[in-house]
């Protein structure tokens, strides 16, 4: 051999492992011997010396071949392994091969151990030699694959540099494109702004002519007291709707300018839907329309912080926009609880509670049902906007000056909620709402809310 190598032998028997050595030796192979006699042993030497071929019998009291080749196929793969053995038999010899041995010597034929060895580490010098080969061919291969890439990169920078050429061409199309639907926005909005200012001119004008017309028939002598009350009735009502119309300009400019609070207080939601319940009810009976008022919470649950004023504001609107659409069937109004809100984005801020949390926010969905006349599908995008109603002529078959809705809206999401609509034309609409809120674990109930509470139960159809 060339060099010294070292051969590792895991062997119970003195005897044997004697007469092994003694066959190496005699071939003049230069050599380092180990012998191990147990699983310590054996780790130990391959885990500290550089062994070059493995040596083991079969059988031992306490450790056996097949698991010396398992260590061995696992740790050092690299290593020839040859069972040396007196008790292997032809199977058990064909599934150590199997397994990964390189070769098997019985004890009775050991004239074959040295060529075994100089066959096993010959074997192992090619395979060497050729991994090498190998290892090079794979750095040769390397270097051309650079190269190549290399030039890919010098072909996609030129494309790089084309595409910006284009990029910068689209660009300037896009800029194009974007300046003439500026244009055409801009002159929608005027569009939109003229026929919305056309609309509360009307609407401003109708209460004024009625407020100074009666005003000036008062002044007419020997006017009854009926006749006076009358004219003075008109006046009121008169006076009241234009109210409501600077009032919703007012609260339209808040929002827009950034100046509407927030003022929140512990309310109980059933005393805010009997407040809605009893003022719209002589106008929903006047016009033959049934009204009623469910609510499935139990008593604690009714009971948040969220601002009074708005939910009010939001309530009326809707409930308001109901009747005057309906003209006949029914409108039906309530609440229940339902699972966390969520936006555009992911969760929301609790609001309407002033808190923010990781926890789940427990919401209340309103919602205002009616079977009035419903709104056409290509209309249903638009009925929160700004500026925009279902109808937008001047001559309008329903007064008011449509920001309802949109004012209902802003509330809405001011308190942290969503809102959204379902309407089928001809057959009515649901606007359906969410505002998180933050339950009372223990509520001093008092006569009203628990009479209230026993009203709700039983269900309030009128």
């Amino acid at each position: 051999m060339n060099r010294k190598i070292k051969i590792l032998h895991l062997e119970d028997s003195c005897k044997d492992s004697e007469l092994i050595q003694s066959l190496i030796e005699n071939d003049e192979i230069e050599h380092d011997y180990f012998v191990a006699e147990n699983e310590k042993e054996y780790n130990n030497i391959l885990e500290t010396e550089n062994i070059d071929i493995i040596l083991s019998d079969y059988s031992l009291p306490d450790f056996n071949g097949n698991d010396a080749l398992r260590i061995a196929k696992e740790e050092y793969s690299h290593i020839p392994f040859i069972f040396v053995s007196g008790a292997m038999g032809e199977d058990r010899a064909i599934n150590a091969m199997l397994n990964g041995a390189t070769d098997y010597v019985l004890k009775n034929k050991l004239e074959r151990l040295v060529p075994a060895i100089k066959r096993a580490l010959n074997e192992q010098k090619l395979t060497t030699e050729r991994q090498q080969a190998e290892e090079e061919l794979k750095s040769t291969n390397r270097e051309l694959v650079f190269q190549i890439e290399e030039k890919e990169i010098r072909q996609a920078e030129l494309l790089v540099l084309n595409e910006m050429l284009i990029c910068q061409y689209k660009e300037k199309e896009k800029l194009a494109i974007e300046l003439i639907a500026a244009k055409e926005k801009a002159e929608e909005s005027d569009r939109l702004k003229s026929s919305f200012l056309a609309n509360m001119s009307h609407e401003i004008r109708t209460p004024l002519n009625g407020i100074l017309g009666f005003t000036e028939l008062l002044k007419e002598p020997d006017l009854s007291y009926k006749q006076q009350e009358y004219y003075i009735s008109i006046i009121e009502k008169s006076g009241a709707r234009l109210l409501n119309i600077i009032n919703d300009i007012m609260c339209i400019s808040k929002i827009d300018s950034g100046q509407m609070g927030v003022s929140i207080s512990e309310i109980n939601v059933n005393e805010q839907m009997n407040e809605i319940f009893s003022f719209f009810k002589p106008e929903a009976e006047q016009k033959g329309i049934k009204i009623s008022c469910k609510n499935n919470l139990r008593l604690h649950e009714t009971f948040i912080k969220t601002d009074k004023d708005k939910l009010l504001a939001i309530l009326t609107n809707l409930v308001n926009n109901a009747i005057k659409f309906t003209n006949k069937g029914s409108i039906e109004f309530g609440f229940s609880s339902t699972g966390s809100p969520t936006v555009a984005g992911g969760s929301v801020r609790n609001k309407a509670c002033l808190v923010s949390t990781n926890e789940t926010i427990e919401c209340i969905e309103f919602f205002v049902k009616d079977t009035g006349i419903g709104i056409r599908p290509e209309k249903l995008g638009i009925v929160f906007e700004r500026f925009r109603q279902a109808s937008e002529s001047v001559n309008r078959k329903y007064e008011g000056a449509g920001l309802g809705l949109s004012i209902s809206k802003a509330f809405v999401e001011i308190l942290g909620g969503t809102i959204r609509i379902e309407s089928e034309f001809g057959k009515g609409s649901a606007i359906y709402f969410t505002l998180p809120s933050m339950n009372l674990k223990e509520v001093k109930s008092d006569n009203k809310s628990i009479i209230w509470n026993e009203i709700i139960k039983r269900g309030m159809n009128l």
